[in-house]
């Protein structure tokens, strides 16, 4: 039997040193990817809580969001008017999550329309002719699909 060569030897365990990283390498990049993703879930009910939390703290919301958008009062339209914004930045987020494959296109969808489709008004017809404006438009097309729009870019949430 021959006997192994030092270098042989030397250079084989190295070679396994290499595999070994590589292995440990990808069992962390999966840790960091389970990781990024729980924190993205976070992030998604952090945002919805606040929402809730903000209309849940401030009960009279609650009333600018029943009443017909003649009798409010130019206080309560710009307070309805920025919450509307606020909605708005919380639908653009999701879309983003979505275009950068966080979530699923369904997913972003249905949080978008579990708010569209309620007869309350977040403010979102008061603030949709500025905020479409200022938004990505890739993002403001979407919006105004999903939540089926009408021409002239007012919601027809119903």
């Amino acid at each position: 039997m021959k006997k192994p060569d030092l270098g042989q030897t030397i250079n084989t365990l190295a070679n396994l040193g290499v595999i070994a990283g590589i292995v440990f390498l990808v069992v962390e990049l999966q840790q960091n990817n389970e990781v990024l993703e729980l924190q993205v879930q976070s992030e998604n009910r952090a945002r919805v809580n606040a929402m809730v939390e903000l209309v849940v703290e401030n009960p009279e919301y609650a009333d600018l969001m029943v009443k017909e958008e003649s009798e409010l009062t130019d206080s309560e339209r710009n307070r309805l008017t920025f919450l509307g914004i606020r909605m708005i930045l919380n639908f653009e987020e999701l879309y983003r999550d979505f275009t950068l494959g966080r979530i699923e296109e369904e997913e972003a969808i249905r949080r978008v329309r579990a708010i569209s489709e309620r007869d309350a008004d977040y403010g979102v017809r008061l603030a949709w002719p500025t905020t479409k404006s200022r938004a990505d438009p890739r993002f403001a097309e979407w919006l105004e699909t999903i939540t089926n729009r009408e021409a002239g870019g007012q919601p027809t949430i119903e």
